[in-house]
């Protein structure tokens, strides 16, 4: 999902973009995956910054009214999937 000022305006031309990563079972430490996603991406001009969360994680704290992941979950958008 894609989240933060580039999604929901107010961005300048420094703003990086916001990914939300959601994986059904994460194996391995989310930073490496980030790395991974980091390194899968082509040159952009902007910055991205990736966040990864398991499934069970971004559920149980997107239902907490007032989080990060609520609000990511109500006015982020879908990009994939």
């Amino acid at each position: 999902m894609g989240f933060g000022s580039r999604i929901w305006g107010g961005s300048t031309n420094d703003t990086d973009l916001d990914l939300l990563v959601v994986i059904e079972t994460i194996a391995s430490d989310p930073a490496t995956i980030a790395t991974r996603g980091y390194d899968a991406l082509p040159d952009v001009d902007n910055p991205i910054d990736i966040v990864v969360k398991s499934e069970e994680t971004f559920c149980t704290q997107a239902h907490v009214p007032g989080s990060w992941a609520h609000t990511v979950r109500t006015s982020g958008r879908r990009l994939y999937g």
